[in-house]
């Protein structure tokens, strides 16, 4: 029986007779197939191949090669059509969230901000949540202050340890700037000062030490917590300066150091609401800048705050002046004093609105009583934003007033320091029209000694360690009462 084989040449069928003759010539294409062994060898039934050993055509001939096994060929061809098919899927998908996202609303794009996932299920974000404020571009002016603030951060350093013997005044504040400028808590200069203030204590009853050493400790807390000792004596110190409140509201000169039963007792009455300032003595409007701000960061150790702090506003809401100005009592100094009166009045406005004061006593307010005009006093703040030495005297009485450009205070870099926790405490850049940053900087850094430090209305001995403070904490744009602030921008955001 013959077999049907395809032709090495033309792959048309081609019969071959059994057996196997000497050669086989295809009718289509003419091609000659030889068998040169003249040996028939019949093909191993289920494999295709004609013989084992065929020889290659030769002049016009071609050989019979041996023919594959088409269920292997199959299988193949099913592998590579499942691999392109699957190929094919996948890639569908991804084509068309590409297409889909190339012709989408530019404004429907997913975005990260499309949620968090909570408990298994979307949180969607109101517009008002997923807007976050860009923040605001780094300060340009701080790259040129910072090498002035650098070389006064030195000098104080320097001088740390002739603090052991001045009163706590300098030891306070100096610590306060160091803090202020980014001086680490543990700085070999903060300890110093920590163990110059631990050892005056038991005596400290001025308010400038009281305050300034509060201030310090107040600080220090917010960079690592005071420990107990630390703790106890800053609550000590706060209601020192609560005891030497006078009766008018303001403060004097004076603190009252008290035994453990009488600091208990003012304790309990400031907690109970029944607190009433009795002290007589001379006025400070300047201790009462530094006593206030304080206590008010006392509040974190637990001291009860509220009373004094709003009987020392009602006394500014009476004695403002028609121009919107206060005077320091018995004198002018009239630009410092309006700048304490304003701290006084932000401070107000938490202690009668915000949360934290929610569950304390409320003090009715007397809607007959005469309030103070905030803007007015702003517009008259403004007037010294700007000055120059040139400028007529502005009203200084009894010697005072600054080397720099003569404000109606004890100093011009006390005045600046006294603008800028004004301006940082109501987030006001500008009052009244006018940048007081870019106006007083300069003037700062043009009064910048060789050495690092300051000296402009303090000229005795030791006025670096007083000037130096107030000039570092006004570059700084230093904030004593970060929360007073965040208040008040509550509270304004609130407003109509």
């Amino acid at each position: 029986m013959a077999l049907i084989k395809p032709c090495p040449r033309c792959l048309s069928p081609l019969e071959i007779p059994q057996p196997l003759p000497d050669q086989i010539r295809c009718d289509k294409c003419g091609a000659v197939i030889k068998n040169k062994s003249r040996q028939l060898e019949k093909p191993k039934a289920p494999t295709s191949a004609l013989a084992v050993g065929l020889p290659p055509a030769e002049s016009g001939t071609a050989a019979i090669p041996p023919v594959a096994d088409t269920g292997s060929f199959r299988r193949i061809l099913l592998v590579v059509v499942l691999l392109g098919g699957l190929l094919f899927i996948g890639m569908v998908p991804v084509v068309g969230l590409g297409l889909a996202w190339i012709f989408s609303d530019p404004q429907k794009k997913p975005t990260d901000d499309s949620g968090p996932v909570e408990a298994g299920k979307l949180v969607v974000k109101t517009p008002q949540e997923t807007k976050q404020p860009l923040p605001p571009p780094p300060d340009p002016r701080i790259k040129i202050v910072q090498p002035a603030v650098d070389k006064g951060v030195a000098f104080l350093k320097t001088k740390a340890p002739e603090l052991k013997g001045l009163r706590c005044g300098y030891a306070g504040l100096n610590g306060l700037t160091l803090l202020e400028c980014g001086v680490p808590p543990d700085d070999p200069a903060i300890l110093q000062i920590a163990d110059v203030i631990r050892a005056a204590a038991p005596s400290m009853n001025q308010i400038y030490d009281l305050a300034s050493s509060l201030f310090f400790l107040n600080r220090w807390d917010e960079s690592r917590p005071l420990d107990e000792k630390d703790l106890k004596l800053a609550r000590s110190f706060a209601l020192r300066i609560i005891a030497g409140q006078l009766s008018t509201g303001i403060w004097g000169y004076g603190g009252v150091l008290m035994r453990p039963e009488q600091e208990a007792k003012l304790l309990a009455s400031l907690q109970d609401g029944n607190y009433k300032p009795t002290g007589a003595q001379v006025a400070s409007m300047s201790n009462t800048q530094f006593a206030m701000l304080a206590i008010w960061g006392a509040r974190k150790h637990g001291v009860p705050v509220r009373e004094p702090l709003l009987s020392l506003a009602a006394y500014f809401h009476a004695n403002q002046h028609p121009d919107g100005c206060w005077h320091y009592p018995g004198h002018s100094l009239k630009a410092t004093s309006t700048c304490a009166a304003l701290i006084s009045l932000a401070i107000e406005v938490a202690l009668l609105e915000d949360k934290e004061f929610a569950s304390t006593r409320r003090v009715p307010i007397d809607a007959k009583k005469k309030k103070a005009d905030v803007e007015k006093a702003f517009a008259f703040v403004a007037k010294t934003i700007g000055r120059k030495k040139s400028d007529p005297n502005p009203g200084t009485s009894l010697g005072y007033g600054g080397a720099l450009f003569d404000a109606d205070a004890m100093g011009d870099l006390y005045f600046l320091w006294t603008l800028e926790r004004v301006g940082v405490i109501y987030s006001k850049d500008v009052i009244d029209g006018k940048d007081w940053y870019d106006w007083g900087y300069p003037i700062v850094l043009q009064a910048q000694q060789p050495d690092g430090s300051w000296s402009e209305k303090h000229r005795h001995g030791f006025g670096p360690l007083i000037d130096t403070p107030f000039a570092l904490l006004f570059l700084r744009r230093a904030n004593i009462a970060r929360d007073l602030t965040e208040m008040i921008r509550t509270h304004n955001a609130k407003a109509p």
